[in-house]
């Protein structure tokens, strides 16, 4: 064993959290051979990167999945997915309740912290694109986001609601600065509000079916399947 290079030793195709890695600690000062589990790697892992001024792009962790489906209508994928997290809350007992204050299967903050920094076109906490370029023609719904409820087990509790939004409320937030808007809706194209049009609202056509006149009136949204409309006002009366 001690004679063997690593490309040597037998393949992997999955690990435990209790595996080992090989890993060389400082290689750039003093390099040391050392040892680490699948769990500290993942659970421990410290990155920090500093941009340069000639760089286009910075980009911290780039994932790319090529689905390759094989051509056949009896082979087929159920899901393809690229990230899969899942987060569970498990412990405590019937007479000792274990207790967790907030529970996120994801928590991003996207900060600006220096009055030397300025922004120049946006920012986001997260920034989500669909892009449907070529594909078949049996291709039906698609979605930049879904919000999805499901049980894996038999409850009597429902979802509060399927978004929130909300404002920080720690010490360091200043109630004095509020949000401008609820949404910002600025398609370029038409999908009830026009791209640079004005929010008037106008009457809908008699099979209820599409807006008549200014389509800047109107939102156009789906309920249960069916298409409905919502009114828009430039200004409150």
């Amino acid at each position: 064993m001690a004679d063997k290079k690593i490309t040597a030793l037998s393949v992997a195709t999955e690990a435990a959290t209790e595996d080992l890695l090989h890993i060389i600690d400082d290689p750039a000062g003093s390099p040391i051979n050392k040892r680490l589990s699948v769990k500290a790697l993942f659970g421990n892992v410290t990155h920090s990167t500093i941009g340069t001024v000639e760089a286009t792009q910075e980009v911290l962790l780039s994932l790319t999945h090529t689905a390759n489906a094989n051509y056949s209508t009896s082979d087929v994928y159920d899901n393809a997915t690229t990230l899969q997290v899942v987060t569970e809350a498990a412990g405590g007992i019937s007479t000792d309740i274990a207790t967790i204050d907030n529970f996120y299967a994801a928590d991003i903050t996207n900060k600006i912290n220096s009055q030397y920094t300025k922004i120049t076109n946006e920012s986001a906490g997260m920034r989500l694109t669909l892009d449907r370029g070529i594909e078949g023609a049996s291709t039906v719904n698609s979605y930049a986001l879904i919000l999805r409820h499901t049980q894996s087990s038999t409850a009597t509790v429902a979802p509060t609601a399927y978004l929130k939004i909300e404002d920080d409320t720690s010490t360091t937030y200043s109630s004095s600065i509020h949000t401008s808007f609820l949404l910002d809706i600025y398609p370029t194209t038409t999908f009830g509000v026009a791209a640079s049009a004005s929010a008037t609202a106008g009457p809908v056509s008699a099979d209820g079916t599409a807006p008549v006149g200014n389509q800047a009136g109107w939102l156009k949204v789906k309920v249960f399947g069916e298409t409905r409309f919502i009114s828009l006002y430039s200004a409150i009366a």
